[in-house]
């Protein structure tokens, strides 16, 4: 029962718990940038387009929690703080039961919450709005 609540948490933070460092960690292996664009793209379960804010000069190491609350839209609402922080909502959009906001890191599904996702720019995060089976296939 105690690992179904952690899976549940989990899937609401926008991850899945791992065991090995996940691709966010090995996005860009070896780039010499410091600096660059984020890409932040976020796909709608109702009839909105699918919409996109770049963020330019993401220090490398950011967290994707940081990147986030600093974002002018779509409102968002994240409780708690660096590795228990929790989106609750996007652009009005809030979390259910069993369906909730999960995150990609260029093309790869995540495998830690915001709060603890550090970037290496460049780098595109795809926010989609989904069931725990529907992000993980």
């Amino acid at each position: 029962m105690a690992a179904a609540a952690a899976c549940i948490l989990l899937f609401h933070a926008g991850c899945r718990p791992a065991v090995e460092p996940g691709p966010e960690q090995q996005s860009n292996a070896g780039a010499t940038a410091e600096a660059g664009p984020v890409t932040v793209r976020f796909e709608w379960p109702d009839d909105r387009p699918t919409t996109t804010e770049v963020v330019e000069n993401v220090p490398a190491g950011t967290t994707l929690e940081t990147v986030l609350r600093d974002l002018p839209q779509p409102e968002m609402q994240i409780t708690g703080g660096g590795q228990t922080a929790l989106v609750q909502s996007i652009g009005g959009v809030e979390i259910s039961g069993d369906r909730g906001w999960t995150f990609e890191i260029n093309d790869n599904f995540a495998t830690r919450g915001v709060g603890s996702t550090r970037l290496t720019p460049p780098t595109t995060i795809t926010w989609r709005y989904t069931s725990f089976e529907e992000a993980s296939q």
